[in-house]
C-alpha cells in the first residue's frame, strides 16, 4: 500500500512540474509573438494592460526628448549656414522633416496617455 501511495504522490509532483514548465514555455511564447507585434507599430488592442501602455509612453518621450535636440541643432546649423548665405535646401528639409516627426510623436503620446487613461479606467 505504501509503495501505492508513494508513486501516486512522485505522479503527482512530476505531472505538477511538468505543468509548471509547459505553463511557462506557453507564456514565453505568447509574450515574444506580444512583443513583436507591438514593436512593429500595430495598433493597441484590449489585451494590452497598463504597464505595457506606460513603457511605450515612456519610449515616446525618450523618442520626442531625441527630436528635439536634432531639431534644435538642425536649426542652428540652419541659421549658421543663413548667415554665410550658403544653403543648399538641405538644412531646411532637414528641420522640417525634424518637425513632422516631432508632430507624429507629439499625436502619438497623447494617443497613449488616452490609453493609459482608458486601461487605468478599467
Amino acid at each position: 500500500m505504501f509503495y501505492l501511495v508513494s508513486q501516486m504522490a512522485l505522479f503527482l509532483v512530476l505531472a505538477a512540474a511538468a505543468g509548471v514548465v509547459a505553463g511557462w514555455w506557453l507564456y514565453r511564447i505568447h509574450y515574444r509573438i506580444h512583443r513583436i507585434s507591438l514593436s512593429d507599430g500595430s495598433a493597441m488592442t484590449d489585451s494590452d494592460d497598463m504597464f505595457t501602455v506606460k513603457r511605450r509612453l515612456d519610449n515616446c518621450f525618450d523618442d520626442n526628448t531625441k527630436l528635439r535636440r536634432e531639431l534644435k541643432s538642425a536649426r542652428k546649423q540652419l541659421s549658421n549656414h543663413t548667415a554665410e548665405s550658403v544653403t543648399d535646401g538641405t538644412d531646411e528639409d532637414r528641420v522640417k522633416v525634424l518637425l513632422d516627426d516631432l508632430q507624429l510623436r507629439d499625436d502619438t503620446i497623447l494617443a497613449l496617455e488616452r490609453e493609459l487613461e482608458r486601461v487605468r479606467g478599467n
